[in-house]
Order: structure tokens, then sequence, then C-alpha cells
């Protein structure tokens, strides 16, 4: 696993099928036969760096070639032809490493690119883009991921409520009126989430979870016709976070969804990328999430920070701002898999449950039932890509025996997420990643369920259609032309 200093995300790393991460495709898909755009560059000089294989030694060589462009010509897939609404800036230098300046709704447009990697630079969404967006808004929301909290509580070694404290304190002082726990969000989705599987028929293919924003981008891209149908349309609590901000929240201080800026702290890189799908916006220009930043970028910003502000707000609203965070069972990454596991069990009493971890970052969970020692029902925990691409094979050859899995890209899970603040050494990382669980099931187990009724009782009656605000969909993205090979 190679980490690379990505301007805030030195745990962003670059994937290859013998980690557990993806690598970003060789060939980035830039279609290149109609609808045209032309996308100006300042410095014309342009170098491509390809590798060659040396026939006599069989190393890997590196080929530079020079061309003059005044322009280039970029195809957008129709569906997405307004993703490309600022320029795309390629800043290249002979005989070195270059960049590439991209917007993020560009890189949901194409299909080459599985994540994020080192020679890509997003700009569109950092820390001062977020501040930039605070200072020009009527109300500011920002919503903070528990994992973040726990990272950045790690890091300092401080309590969970200290760090919600710290946190909200830097925000706050920016300007932001509430900052919220992303859990909140989280109370939702796993509801939904064991509603879809009540509906879903035992002898159906699995639901695949979909908060994982890295692994529906390769869902979405790689396996389109096979993955899309069995996943999930429930929402993200990020996602859904957006929806409660921006829709439930306009109307009860009586606010556009324009007039309200809509931050979230995430422990991964791809939330950005979620961020910015078009399925996640109000009308077009009015994202739901207008800007999401990581742990890693946001501790960095907390040094200065000397005392705390408290929160003014009552109930829900100030919740997080008091240090009171909502946990849950199942670990870091949500606890769907249990959530679904604990649903079933509470409605069938007689449901015996037999845990196994076949390998690593792989837990299954068998429910039988009790009387006929039968087994109806499979859960399982599939985390990092070697275990995902051995699903998707036995998926492929109708040999998948789950019902539900909990897919995270991330080896470890949401805890150990890209977006975290990195250790050093992997034995450091190890120790951090145990420390961030420990500290996750520390929070308050028992909050949120209140809160959960009072949105819900609330937003019924701003919208008797509130709850179509919690699911979303999914499509394949195909590859429609050549690839640029780089």
């Amino acid at each position: 696993m190679e980490s690379g200093d990505g301007g805030g995300f030195s745990g962003v790393v670059r994937i290859s099928n013998v980690s557990d991460f993806i690598a970003p495709s060789k060939n980035c898909i830039i279609p290149l036969n109609e609808n045209t755009k032309s996308v100006p560059i300042e410095e014309p000089l342009v170098a491509i760096g390809k590798r060659k294989r040396n026939e006599e030694s069989g190393a890997l060589g590196k080929k530079v070639g020079k061309f003059k462009a005044s322009h280039v010509s970029l195809n957008i897939v129709p569906y997405f032809a307004k993703a490309l609404q600022t320029t795309i800036e390629f800043v290249c230098k002979v005989n070195s490493f270059w960049a590439v300046k991209v917007t993020l709704n560009d890189c949901l447009a194409c299909s080459g690119c599985i994540t994020s990697a080192e020679t890509v630079l997003i700009d569109a969404q950092s820390l001062t883009s977020l501040l930039n967006g605070i200072a020009k808004s009527s109300l500011s929301v920002v919503s903070v991921s528990p994992q973040s909290v726990c990272s950045i509580a790690a890091q300092r070694r401080i309590s969970v409520p200290e760090a919600a404290r710290l946190i909200a304190s830097y925000f706050f002082s920016k300007g932001v009126r509430f900052v919220l726990d992303s859990s909140v969000g989280r109370l939702f989705a796993l509801e939904q989430e064991c509603e879809e599987l009540e509906r879903r028929q035992s002898n159906k293919p699995p639901i695949l979870s979909s908060i994982c924003p890295g692994f529906v981008c390769y869902a979405e891209k790689s396996h389109g016709e096979l993955l899309v149908p069995l996943l999930s349309k429930v929402r993200s609590p990020q996602a859904i976070m957006g929806a409660i901000v921006k829709r439930f929240l306009s109307s009860k201080f009586s606010l556009s969804p324009k007039e309200i800026f809509h931050a979230t702290v995430m422990p991964c890189y791809d939330k950005k990328l979620e961020a910015s799908r078009s399925d996640f916006e109000i009308e077009e220009s009015t994202k739901e999430v207008d800007c999401v930043i990581s742990s890693g970028e946001l501790d960095s910003a907390l040094d200065g920070i000397d005392n705390f502000i408290e929160s003014v707000e009552a109930g829900w609203l100030g919740d997080f701002g008091r240090g009171k965070l909502i946990s849950g069972s199942g670990g870091s990454s949500g606890g769907y898999a249990e959530a679904v596991i604990m649903n079933l069990t509470r409605k069938h009493p007689n449901l015996r449950k037999e845990v196994n971890n076949p390998q690593k970052n792989l837990e299954v969970t068998r429910l039988f039932d009790g009387e006929e020692n039968r087994c109806p029902i499979v859960v399982a925990k599939v985390y990092g890509f070697k275990n995902i691409q051995n699903m998707v094979r036995k998926i492929k050859t109708g040999k998948c025996e789950y019902n539900y899995v909990e897919v995270m890209a991330c080896p470890g899970g949401c805890g150990n997420g890209g977006g975290q603040i990195r250790r050093e050494t992997e034995a450091d990382r190890e120790a951090a990643r145990i420390e961030i669980e420990n500290l996750y099931a520390e929070m308050y187990p028992n909050l949120g369920k209140e809160t959960q009724n009072e949105i819900s009782l609330e937003w019924s009656n701003q919208n008797p259609e509130w709850t179509s605000n919690l699911k979303t969909n999914f499509r394949p993205l195909l590859r429609t032309a050549t690839n640029l090979d780089y």
C-alpha cells in the first residue's frame, strides 16, 4: 500500500489489485468522437509520460514525448453533459510528475479511474472553499462524522467529547451556526436498510449497502449491469444530512436552500465525489452538501483554538457542541449489518446466530431457524477490495449466499478511511485504527432515537412524502468511446 502526500489527503492511497484498494485505471475514459468541448490550456508545452517495457531487461522505463496544443477536446457523456462547467487545467512539466486539476463532477462523468489518485488534485472542495462558503451564506451548517471526531481525539490524546467541543468551537469561531452529528442521518439510514431487507424476498440476490462511495463508484463503473441492481436505494448518512439541512431545516427556518451553506467533515476522500452527484441536488447548482473536507484537513486547522465556545442551541441542534455524539453497535462503519441482524432477531426470537470470520476483513453471520435448524438469512461484512472482488465473483457465478452485505472499500472500514489522520508506520496505523474503534464504541449508545422521532414528526408535517428524501438511485456508467492511454 503506497501512501502519498495528497495535500491533506495522505491517507488516500494508490490502490492495486494486490492490496485492499483499487488503483486508478491507466486508461482515463474521455470519449473523443462527438459533443466536444474545447478547454483552454495556459501552457501549450505538454509532456506525456508513458511506461514502456525494456525487452532486454524486462524493466519498466519512462518514455517522454512532447506536443504543442492550444486546446484539448473533451467529449462529455450526454447524461453528464452539464458536469463540465469549469475549466480543466492540465499543468504538465517535461521529465517530472505532472498534475491534473479536475472538478469532482468531471470525475463522476467519466468511467476511467475508480477512485482518486495522487496525480489528481481536486480543488473544488477544500478548507479554503469551506471558509469562503461560510462567509457568503445566510446560514451555515456543518455535519461532522463521529469517525472524524474519534480520529482527531486519538491524534490529540483527548476524549471524544473534548474533540467534539474543540471542533464545534472552531466552526463557531468562523461563523457557523449549527454543528451537527452526522449520525443523525445514520439513524434514518439504519431504519431504512432494515425495512428494505424486509421487503426483499429471501430467494432474491443480495442487497449491497450503498453507504460507501468508493464501492458505489466501483460498482457503477466496473460492474454496472451486475451490481447496480443490487445496490441499496438508501442514502448514506452524509446524503441524508444533506436532505435534513437543505430541505427540512430550510423550511423550518423559512430560508431557501440556496441561502444555506452545508459542509461535512468525513473520514473518506470519496465523500467529496458523493456530494457532487447530480442526484443530491435540489436544483441545478444547489447541492445538498456544498463542501466536504477530511478529518486530516480539519485537524490541521484546530491548533489555534484555545478556548471552547459553548453551544447555545437547544436539543439535537446543540448536542454536538456539548460533546454528545451518537454511537451504536456494529463497529465504526455504522453498524448496518448489525442493525439488520438485531431487527431480524427482535422480530423472530427463535433465530439462532452463528458468526464466523473466514478471513481478514470478512465477517459472516448466519441466522438459523431454531426449530428446523435451517439457515434462511446470511448477513456479511465485506471490507477491502480483495474481499469485494471475491464477492463479485460469487455473484457472477450464482454462488453468493448472502442476503445482505455491509460493503466498505477500506480495509477495517470507515474508522480506517482514507481521509483519517494518518500515522507514519503500519504498526502505528493499526494501533490508531483499534483506538478509533474503541473510542467510537464509548460514545452515547442510547442517544439519538428521540432526535430521530422529533425530526420525523416535524418533517412529515412539512412534507407527507418526506421519506422519499432518504432514498436515491444509481446507474451504470458505461464506457462510450476510445480510451486515452496515459
